[in-house]
C-alpha cells in the first residue's frame, strides 16, 4: 500500500508580533491515531523561542521542538509561526522549515541536491555524452564521443563508479546515440562525423565491446552533427536522424534490422540546425522530429507519416541561440513539449505542445551562463517532468524543478570542475531509485559524475521587523536647524533638539528634552526626565529615573528604563502614530491616554473597567482599549464591537497581566 506523500509549501509571511503560516498537504488522509511527521530549521536566520514559536494550526494536533503531528483523517494542515515583538531592530529574518524523513510517510520534494561523485578519465576534448547498459549486468554505462577520432566507454559497478578504458575508432565525433540496430538484443552505437559528413555504426557484443566499419552518408555537419534514433517507418529497426548544421537539413537513414541503413531522405529545417529531438507532437502513433535552430532562434517541427517521411513546416520561436533541445511533457496534459537551452540569452525556453504539432507560450527559465545541453527526468520523484542544463561558461549545472503546469522552481546550481561541461544526460548510476546526472568536459578529458543525494522538502517564510521604528544614528553641529547632538550636564537640563534629527542626551539631572520636527533620539539617563519625541520617528529612553515619555507624532520607540514611568499618548490615534513600548511593567508603569483624542474616554482618571478589554477584538459596545496579549498589541477601537475598524496605538509586549487600572485618562 502506498504511504501517504506530503507535499511543504510557505503560507503567509508574518511580521514581529503577527502569526505566519506553513502549509501542508497529504495525497491520501492521515491514518488513525494521526501522521507525526519529522522536521529541523537548519539554515534559519531567527533564533527560536526569542525570535519565534511554532503553535499548532488547524488540522494539527502536537507540536514540538522537532515534528508536528497531523490529525487523523485529514488531507490539509497548518503550521503556525508565531512571530515575537521585541525592540531589537531584526529586519527579515528567516525560519526555513526542512520536512526529513520518517515513519508512515513519503515526502514531495521542492528542492533537491546532487554532490560530485567522481571524475571519470576519457579521450580530450570530448563532447557528446550518452548512457547505456552496454554489458547486459544492469548498470548504467557511459560512452563519450571525442574530436581525436575514439568513443570512450566506460562501465558503470552500479554504485555511481565507472571502470574499462575500451576505445572505439570513429571519424572526428560530434554526436553520439545508441539503439540496437542489429536486433541481437546489445546496445550499439552511432556516432555523427562532421568531418566528413557520415554516421559510424558500431556494434556492441554485450560485454562492453564494439566492432564493425559501417560508415552512412548524411549531410553537411561543418562544426556540428546531433544525431537521435526512432523507428520512423514503422517495422520495428531502429532508424537515425541527423541535424546537419551546415546545411540546414534533417538527414534520415533507416535501419534495416542488420546493423545497415538505406534512403537519402533529406528534410529542410531552420538556420543552423544544431540539435534534434524525437516525440509524437500530433498523437498520431508516428515519431516526429524537432530542431534547434541556433542562428535564427527557433525550432523546427517536422511531423511523421510512418513511413520514414516527414511534412510540416511549423516553426516555433525560442529564446537567443538554442543550441540543445529536448522533449517532455511539462504540463501533464498528455502532449509533447519542447525545451531549449538558449546559450546567448542563458534561459531554457518551454514550449507547451498542443497534441495537433502546435506550440504556444513563452516561458522563459534563467539558468546558468552559456547552456550548451538539456536534459530532462524527475529528479525529485513528484510525478513532474524538471530539467537540467551544462552550462558551458561558468562550470555549473542548472537543475530547475518542473511544477507539472508548464512552470520551474529551484535554483540548484552544481559545480562541476573548471573545463567547459558541454553535454549533459540522466541516469541512474548507483542504483538508488534517483536520476543522477553526468557531464563531459569540452576541453579536460573526463565526464563529471553528479549523483542525487535525494529530495529535500522546505519552506521559507520571513520575519519582518513591525517596520516601525528604524532608529537613526546622527551627528551635526550645536544648535539651529541642524543636525543637533545636544548634552546635558550633571543638573537639571531642558534641551530642544528643534527641526532636524537630532541626538539629545540629558546627564543626571531631572531633564526636559523635546526632538522637535526630526527623527530624533532622546536619553533622559539617571534623573526623572520629560522625554518628548515632537513629530517624526523617535527613539526615547527614559533611563534609570521616574520617566515621562511622549513620543508625539510618528511611530516612535518608547523605553522607560527602571523607574516608574508614564507613556504618554497625546496625538489622534491614527496608524501611522502607532509606537512601541519596548518595557512596559504593569506593577510600576502607566499609560496616559488623552480625552480630546480618545474622544469615548470622556471620565479623566483611572480607566474605566468596562471600557477595556483583554482579547483579539472588542467583545461588545463600550470596550473601547483593547490588548491583545497574543500579539502585544494596544488597540482603540471608537466604536467597541461596531461595524468601525480598532486602530494600532501601540505594541507593549506579550502576556502582560494588563487591566484597566494600568491607564488614566487625561
Amino acid at each position: 500500500m502506498a504511504l501517504p506523500k506530503i507535499t511543504f509549501s510557505p503560507g503567509t509571511s508574518p511580521i514581529e508580533g503577527a502569526t505566519g503560516t506553513y502549509l501542508i498537504t497529504l495525497d491520501t488522509a492521515a491514518p488513525v491515531g494521526g501522521l507525526t511527521v519529522n522536521y529541523n530549521t537548519r539554515g534559519s536566520t531567527a533564533t527560536l523561542n526569542s525570535d519565534y514559536n511554532f503553535a499548532v494550526g488547524e488540522n494539527l494536533s502536537a507540536v514540538t521542538a522537532d515534528s508536528f503531528t497531523i490529525a487523523a483523517g485529514a488531507t490539509t494542515a497548518t503550521l503556525k509561526l508565531m512571530a515575537v515583538a521585541d525592540s531589537v531592530i531584526e529586519l527579515n529574518e528567516t525560519v526555513i522549515v526542512e520536512l526529513t524523513a520518517g515513519t508512515g510517510y513519503d515526502l514531495v520534494g521542492n528542492k533537491t541536491d546532487f554532490a560530485l561523485s567522481t571524475n571519470v578519465a576519457v579521450d580530450d576534448t570530448v563532447a557528446p555524452i550518452i548512457s547505456a547498459d552496454f554489458n547486459g549486468d544492469g548498470n548504467a554505462d557511459l560512452a563519450t564521443a571525442s574530436q581525436v577520432g575514439n568513443v570512450s566507454v566506460r562501465l558503470g559497478n552500479g554504485k555511481g563508479g565507472f571502470t574499462g578504458d575500451t576505445r572505439v575508432a570513429v571519424g572526428r565525433s560530434d554526436s553520439i546515440t545508441s539503439a540496437d540496430f542489429n536486433g541481437d538484443g546489445n546496445a550499439d552505437l552511432a556516432i555523427a562525423n562532421s568531418v566528413d559528413n557520415t554516421v559510424s555504426i558500431r556494434l556492441g557484443n554485450g560485454s562492453g565491446g564494439f566492432t564493425g566499419d559501417t560508415s552512412v552518408a548524411v549531410g553537411a555537419g561543418s562544426e556540428r552533427l546531433s544525431i537521435i534514433s526512432a523507428d520512423f517507418n514503422g517495422d520495428g529497426n531502429a532508424d537515425l536522424a541527423t541535424a546537419n548544421y551546415y546545411d540546414d537539413t534533417v538527414s534520415v537513414r533507416l535501419g534495416d534490422g542488420s546493423g545497415g541503413f538505406t534512403g537519402d531522405t533529406t528534410i529542410a529545417v531552420g538556420d543552423y540546425p544544431s540539435s534534434i529531438t524525437i516525440a509524437d507532437f500530433n498523437g498520431d502513433g508516428n515519431a516526429d522530429l524537432a530542431t534547434a535552430n541556433y542562428y535564427d532562434d527557433t525550432v523546427s517541427v517536422r511531423l511523421g507519416d510512418g513511413s520514414g517521411g516527414f511534412t510540416g513546416d511549423t516553426s516555433v520561436a525560442v529564446g537567443d541561440h538554442p543550441y540543445s533541445i529536448t522533449t517532455a511533457d511539462f504540463n501533464d496534459d498528455g502532449n509533447a513539449d519542447l525545451a531549449t537551452a538558449n546559450y546567448l540569452d542563458n534561459t531554457v525556453s518551454v514550449r507547451l505542445g498542443d497534441g495537433s504539432g502546435g506550440f504556444t507560450g513563452d516561458t522563459s527559465v534563467a539558468v546558468g551562463v552559456h547552456p550548451d545541453s538539456i536534459t530532462t527526468a524527475d529528479f525529485n520523484s513528484d510525478g513532474n517532468a524538471d530539467l537540467a542544463t551544462a552550462n558551458m561558461n561558468d562550470n555549473t549545472v542548472s537543475v530547475r524543478l518542473g511544477d507539472g503546469s508548464g512552470g520551474f522552481t529551484d535554483n540548484t546550481s552544481v559545480a562541476v570542475g573548471d573545463r567547459y561541461p558541454d553535454s549533459i544526460i540522466t541516469a541512474d548510476f548507483n542504483g538508488d531509485g534517483n536520476a543522477d546526472l553526468a557531464t563531459a568536459r569540452w576541453d579536460g578529458g573526463a565526464i563529471s559524475v553528479l549523483l542525487n543525494t535525494g529530495n529535500i522538502t522546505t519552506a521559507k517564510l520571513t520575519i519582518a521587523d513591525d517596520g516601525l521604528y528604524l532608529p537613526l544614528n546622527l551627528v551635526g553641529d550645536q544648535g539651529g536647524a541642524k543636525n543637533d547632538v545636544l548634552t546635558g550636564r550633571n543638573a537639571t537640563d531642558y534641551l530642544h533638539g528643534k527641526d532636524m534629527s537630532d541626538t539629545l542626551s540629558g546627564g543626571i539631572g531631572n531633564d526636559s528634552l523635546w526632538g522637535g520636527h526630526g527623527a530624533d533620539s532622546l536619553l533622559g539617563d539617571s534623573g526623572d526626565d520629560g522625554l518628548s519625541g515632537g513629530w517624526n520617528n523617535d527613539i526615547l529612553n527614559g533611563g534609570s529615573g521616574n520617566d515621562s515619555l511622549n513620543g508625539g507624532r510618528g511611530h516612535d520607540v518608547l523605553t522607560g528604563g527602571a523607574g516608574s514611568d508614564v507613556f504618554s499618548f497625546t496625538s489622534k490615534p491614527v496608524a501611522a502614530n502607532a509606537d512601541k513600548i519596548t518595557d512596559f511593567n504593569v506593577a510600576d508603569d502607566t499609560i496616559q491616554l488623552a480625552g480630546s483624542k480618545f474622544t469615548q474616554l470622556t471620565t479623566p482618571g483611572e480607566l474605566n473597567a468596562d471600557n477595556f478589554v483583554k482579547g483579539a477584538a472588542a467583545i461588545d459596545a463600550n470596550d473601547y482599549v483593547i490588548y491583545n496579549d497574543v500579539t502585544g498589541a494596544l488597540t482603540y477601537d471608537a466604536d467597541g464591537s461596531g461595524a468601525g475598524i480598532g486602530i494600532k496605538i501601540a505594541m507593549i509586549g506579550l502576556n502582560l497581566a494588563l487591566t484597566a487600572t494600568d491607564f488614566v485618562v487625561i
